[in-house]
């Protein structure tokens, strides 16, 4: 089956393999870091929260920071996920 706009997106619902490597900013637009995984509930099929990856280089000692999913807002400026949370508390380059 091929991938088609229906079966991955549409203008209120998005693929999990299509959010998984999107960006995520700070409302200063600090990159700070990108989604990892999208945790589901298994009996109610909401999304819980987000895991973000941030630090390391190359993926390298990356580490990972679970956000509950209604703290993201998608930006289509910015093209990624913005979170109200300091870049202060990961490491340099976060992401």
């Amino acid at each position: 089956m091929t991938d088609t706009l229906e079966t991955t997106e549409t203008n209120r619902l998005i693929a999990s393999d299509k959010v998984e490597g999107t960006a995520v900013y700070n409302p200063e637009g600090d990159r700070l870091g990108t989604i990892a995984n999208v945790m589901i509930d298994k009996r109610s099929g909401k999304s819980e929260y987000a895991v973000m990856e941030f630090g390391g280089l190359f993926g390298l000692g990356t580490d990972h920071y679970p956000i509950p999913w209604d703290m993201l807002t998608y930006d289509t400026d910015q093209g990624g996920y913005v979170v109200h949370l300091t870049k202060g508390l990961f490491p340099v380059n976060g992401g």
